[in-house]
Parts: C-alpha cells; structure tokens; sequence
C-alpha cells in the first residue's frame, strides 16, 4: 500500500491530524468525556432497572407457568416467605 493511500486513510499527512502531539490527544480526550450521549450513571440506573425487571419477569413466568401457581402470587410478600421457610427449614 501507497503512502498516499495511508495518509488518506489515517485522515491526513500531518502529525496533530493523526494525533501525533500531546496536546491534540489531550484535545480529544476531553472530547471523547463529552460526548456521551447516555451519561454513565444513568447507563447504571438502566442496567439496575433492566436487572430487576428481568428477575420479576422470571419469577412471574418460573412461579405461574412452570411452577403452576397464579402468576401475581409470586410478586406476593407472603409466597416469598414460605418460600424462604421451605428453603432454610430442617428436616
């Protein structure tokens, strides 16, 4: 492949076109920090929100179609509690 070929690709002939010195790289650091287009914390919040609406989808689907019960009885607190009871009893 040609110089010119490369130059081309990289998007110029010059250093600070291609990020050759300090102050370009540090240019586009704070650059690339800018622009998010979702902020991080949010990007948190979403996956917490996705998380825990997985785990009540499956617990409604695992409790009411696998298990054969009504499905709004596993968002129940009192079907958790027995839940909890037949794990931790001793028999």
């Amino acid at each position: 492949m040609g110089a010119a070929v490369r130059r081309a690709r990289s998007g110029g002939s010059s250093p600070a076109a291609s990020g050759g010195s300090k102050g370009s790289r540090k240019q586009q650091k704070l650059e690339s920090k800018k622009n998010h287009a979702v902020p991080i914390w949010l990007r948190f919040v979403l996956l917490a929100t996705i998380c825990l609406v997985a785990v009540l989808l499956g617990s409604v689907i695992g409790y009411g179609v696998v298990g054969g019960g009504v499905p709004t009885d596993a968002l129940k607190f009192d079907t958790w509690q027995h839940i909890i009871e037949l794990v931790t009893s001793k028999q």
